[in-house]
């Protein structure tokens, strides 16, 4: 789910922008529920043109596409060179717009940020929705790769105490503890700025949120090793 416990039912005015698509979405008054309450959707083309603009009352989305009740479609056409396109609008009662597939869920993961979805939901995002920004996949994909090494990062400070503290001679031992404290405060350290670098585009996301869980795992199992 995308944890109802964290958005409320009734967000209010909400801004949304789709970058892949180049649509631009205002609510009135967005539900999570629905319906929703004073649509204006903005689609734009290449090169930045406005190509239409979309003003409803109401929309509902059911059986996975928005319904639009009472307002406009304004549409525009640019001739060679000109600056300003000629509108033609469109009133209706109803519409369907199945060129629309921004889902409600899709639009309120805008309300928070990656920490606070399920792996499971971003994974859904990233294979269902190819015009997700790309600075949107990056975070995504790196804090998936993350959260999956988490539970080895258990592994290396149990390893870290054991080779580290087993390896100190008697008369160290307390020494011998401190570097493997001191171990894994390295480690959180490194292990978070490699996320920022993958969330940055700067590394690839399967090495930020992989390799320095991996590195520190390699050294805890060598320092073990050395112990025996």
């Amino acid at each position: 789910s995308l944890g109802q416990e964290t958005v409320p039912t009734t967000v209010g005015k909400l801004v949304f922008r789709n970058v892949g698509a180049r649509r631009d979405w205002v609510f009135t008054e967005f539900s999570r529920g629905g319906p929703q309450t004073g649509v204006l959707i903005k689609q734009f083309a290449d090169g930045g043109r406005l190509e239409w603009e979309l003003t409803a009352d109401r929309a509902h989305y059911e059986n996975g596409s928005w319904r639009f009740d009472n307002g406009t479609l304004v549409r525009y056409e640019y001739r060679d060179g000109d600056a300003l396109g000629t509108a033609a609008e469109f009133p209706f009662e109803t519409r369907v717009m199945p060129e629309v597939d921004e889902a409600p869920s899709d639009i309120i993961i805008d309300l928070r940020p990656a920490e606070q979805l399920a792996v499971a939901d971003m994974c859904r995002l990233l294979r269902g929705h190819v015009n997700l920004p790309r600075a949107t996949r990056r975070v995504f994909a790196t804090t998936i790769w993350q959260r999956r090494a988490a539970p080895l990062a258990c592994l290396v400070a149990v390893l870290l105490a054991v080779g580290l503290v087993a390896a100190a001679e008697e008369a160290h031992v307390l020494r011998g503890f401190a570097g493997a404290v001191g171990g894994m405060i390295g480690y959180y350290f490194v292990s978070h700025a490699f996320v920022l670098f993958g969330k940055s585009g700067w590394l690839p996301a399967v090495v930020a949120g992989l390799a320095p869980t991996a590195a520190f795992l390699v050294w805890a199992m060598y320092r073990v090793y050395r112990c025996r």
